[in-house]
């Protein structure tokens, strides 16, 4: 029963990171989504978004495995370039696995799931609510690039405009999952 439940959580864990990855990318790219409630879908945490293959590709090469370790999260790096050529990291957004933090009395498929799920809906929301959404949006001669990394996040420059925001985190049998965003 354990290792079944450890497989489920890898891969909740995994499909996370996955629509995680694709929601933030994807905001950051300018245009508007629609995603639509469809209790009949078998689309991953019910959230309808078609997920951008270069996006997954990229995840796959540049994080293995390509879901947070313990104390070794995935980095979703946001920068912004100017049209004189001068780039600035804005947002640092992270899935956080700490495995100190364990509840044993959590249901891995009943419990944990539909928490995850509401983590990534509120994600989706966050990540159009905070101020590099509308720059993307509206100002055409930006251009926003990510990239993906996972351990620590100490090559971004700590400035007194950074804010830090824990945006969500759901315990488990296997450890505790959070999502944090830095930006400026």
């Amino acid at each position: 029963m354990a290792s079944q439940e450890r497989r489920e959580f890898d891969k909740y864990l995994k499909f996370l990171t996955q629509k995680a990855v694709q929601v933030i990318v994807q905001s950051r790219e300018g245009g508007k989504i629609r995603t639509r409630s469809n209790p009949n879908s078998t689309d991953w945490f019910n959230l309808v978004l078609t997920d951008n293959k270069a996006i997954i590709a990229e995840l796959k090469h540049s994080v293995d495995p390509p879901y947070p370790q313990d104390e070794c999260p995935v980095n979703i790096e946001i920068t912004v370039e100017t049209p004189e050529g001068d780039s600035f990291v804005i947002e640092v957004w992270q899935i956080h696995l700490d495995t100190r933090k364990r509840d044993v009395t959590v249901s891995v498929s009943h419990v944990l799931y539909p928490r995850l799920s509401l983590i990534l809906k509120s994600l989706l929301a966050v990540s159009r609510s905070i101020p590099s959404y509308q720059l993307s949006r509206k100002n055409e001669d930006l251009k926003f690039k990510y990239v993906l990394f996972s351990g620590d996040i100490s090559r971004i420059p700590p400035s007194e405009d950074l804010k830090t925001v824990r945006l969500g985190e759901a315990a488990s049998p296997f450890g505790t999952i959070s999502v944090i965003l830095h930006y400026r």
